[in-house]
């Protein structure tokens, strides 16, 4: 089912809609999440680095066939780090006596898919990447469960909408850098 809203998507939607920037905001994949080693759409097995890559090539060159650049954004962080199944920030704040007792620590190691992003960006002049995590977490290596007064996580996966709108300039700044908009 998913393949197919997939397919249909990127075969129909997305050249209908003549976008000139698609913008990709996924999910991080540890080792865990993926227990090393997939099978691909045709059953053959393949490394999940291979996979992942492969899988981010085809994407951007779909999205390059419609006639749009592809702005990618590194993997964002959530309460457990870079993977699914954090903790709820919004029960912690509700149970807490100070907002120190739910910051969140960031991992000091990257997801390899963020890796693999950058290499598509120095490879296709269709492709940017930014890092958001950042302007969300401004006091890495510590990072506030409330920023300029809006809770960041609305749960473990998730930023809340709220907060993207307070620093909605930063990352607009971080979008103008790659020059994405120029093309």
């Amino acid at each position: 089912m998913c393949r197919d809203g997939r397919q249909d998507f990127y075969e129909e939607t997305l050249p209908a809609m003549e976008p000139d920037l698609v913008v990709f905001v996924n999910l991080a994949r540890s080792a865990e999440a993926w227990e090393g080693v997939l099978v691909d759409d045709r059953g053959r097995t393949k490394n999940r680095h291979r996979l992942q890559l492969e899988a981010t090539q085809r994407t951007v060159e779909t999205v390059e066939k419609a006639g749009a650049r592809s702005l990618i954004v590194h993997s964002v962080l959530g309460t457990n780090g870079w993977d699914r199944d954090g903790w709820d920030p919004l029960d912690c704040l509700a149970r807490a006596s100070s907002q120190r007792d739910c910051v969140v620590n960031p991992p000091l190691d990257h997801p390899e898919v963020d890796g693999y992003y950058d290499t598509l960006e120095t490879e296709r002049e269709s492709v940017a990447t930014i890092d958001v995590n950042p302007v969300i977490c401004p006091d890495a290596p510590y990072c506030r469960p409330i920023l300029r007064g809006s809770v960041v996580w609305r749960d473990g996966n998730h930023v809340t909408p709220g907060v993207l709108k307070k620093v909605r300039n930063e990352i607009g700044e971080l979008i103008d850098r790659t020059e994405v908009l120029d093309g």
